[in-house]
C-alpha cells in the first residue's frame, strides 16, 4: 500500500520517522530510522521525530528524478524514487531500480527522497537530475505558521503538535476513492514512506493537481497510517518532518494542549 508526509525535529516525542498510511498496520514493512541530520535530543523532541530545516543552499547535491503522479482513479504501485529531499547518493536506474552511491557521512538511506514530482525536476527516469532545492515554506495557514515556529525554536514544538492534530491536512492516497489506501513512496533500501501535507494547496504544489489525496485532520491522518515505518510531512519543503512508527505513536500520545504561560509574579 502507499503512504505520504515534513521534517522539523520536534523535541519530547518518541522517535518519529516516515510512516506507512494504511487502515491496518502492516507487519511486512521494516522500520526506518530518521536521517541523522534530522534527529535532535532534548525535552522538546520526541523519539522517532525528525525535524529538518535550514538554508535551501544547504541541501546536499544528489541525482534526483521525479515520479509520475498516479491517476486519480487507478491504484499505482509504489514508485522507486531518489533523493529529492536532502537524500544524496540515490539514483534511479533506467529499469526503475534504486542504486546507492557513497553518500556523505551525515546522510542516511532513509532520508526522504523525491518520489513525488519535485519542483524543478523532470520526470525522466532514464537520466539523472540535479537535486532541486527544497522550497522554502511561505506559511499560508495557522498550521504552517506553527510549523515554522517549531522549526526555529524547540519551545514551540508542543504547540505545533497540538495545532497539527487539530488542523486539516492532506494525506496522499493511491486513488481518489473515499477509502483509498495511503500512497507509499520507496526510499531505496531504506523502505517506504507515506506522505502528509499541511494543506490541499501544498499537496498540489508538490505532487501536482491530479495526484489523489484525502483531506482530514492531522490526528485522523496519523491514525490512518498507524504502524507505517515512516511518514514525511511536507516532503520537498523546508522545513519537513519525519516520523517513524514509534514517532507516530508518540505524536498521537503526546500532550496535545499547548504549554501554559506562567506569570513571573505571585499568584492571586
Amino acid at each position: 500500500m502507499r503512504c505520504a508526509l515534513l521534517a522539523v525535529t520536534l523535541a519530547g516525542l518518541p522517535a518519529l520517522a516516515l510512516a506507512q498510511t494504511q487502515t491496518t498496520p502492516s507487519p511486512a514493512h521494516s522500520s526506518a530510522t530518521p536521517p541523522a541530520d534530522a534527529q535532535a535530543s532534548g525535552a522538546d523532541t520526541l523519539a522517532g521525530e525528525g525535524l529538518t530545516t535550514g538554508p535551501l543552499a544547504s541541501a546536499p547535491e544528489a541525482a534526483a528524478s521525479a515520479a509520475t503522479e498516479p491517476q486519480a482513479n487507478t491504484p499505482t504501485p509504489a514508485v522507486s524514487a531518489p533523493a529529492g529531499v536532502a537524500a544524496p547518493g540515490i539514483n534511479l536506474s533506467a529499469n526503475g531500480a534504486s542504486q546507492q552511491e557513497a553518500p556523505p557521512a551525515h546522510a542516511a538511506a532513509t532520508t526522504p527522497p523525491a518520489s513525488v514530482a519535485a519542483p524543478g525536476v523532470n520526470a525522466n527516469r532514464g537520466a539523472a537530475h540535479p537535486t532541486p532545492a527544497r522550497a522554502a515554506t511561505e506559511p499560508a495557514n495557522e498550521l504552517e505558521r506553527a510549523f515554522i515556529n517549531a522549526a526555529r525554536q524547540a519551545s514551540a514544538r508542543v504547540a505545533f503538535r497540538h495545532t497539527f492534530l487539530e488542523s486539516q491536512v492532506a494525506l496522499a492516497t493511491v486513488s481518489a476513492d473515499a477509502n483509498a489506501a495511503p500512497r507509499e513512496i520507496r526510499l531505496g533500501p531504506g523502505g517506504e514512506a507515506c506522505l502528509i501535507f499541511t494543506s490541499d494547496a501544498r499537496a498540489t504544489q508538490i505532487m501536482g493537481p491530479n495526484a489523489p489525496r484525502q483531506l482530514m485532520t492531522g490526528r485522523q491522518a496519523l491514525e490512518r497510517i498507524r504502524g507505517a515505518p515512516l511518514v514525511i510531512i511536507n516532503i520537498n519543503m523546508d522545513p519537513y518532518l519525519t516520523l517513524d512508527t514509534a514517532g507516530i505513536e508518540a505524536f498521537l500520545a503526546a500532550d496535545s494542549a499547548p504549554p501554559a504561560t506562567h506569570s513571573a509574579g505571585p499568584s492571586q
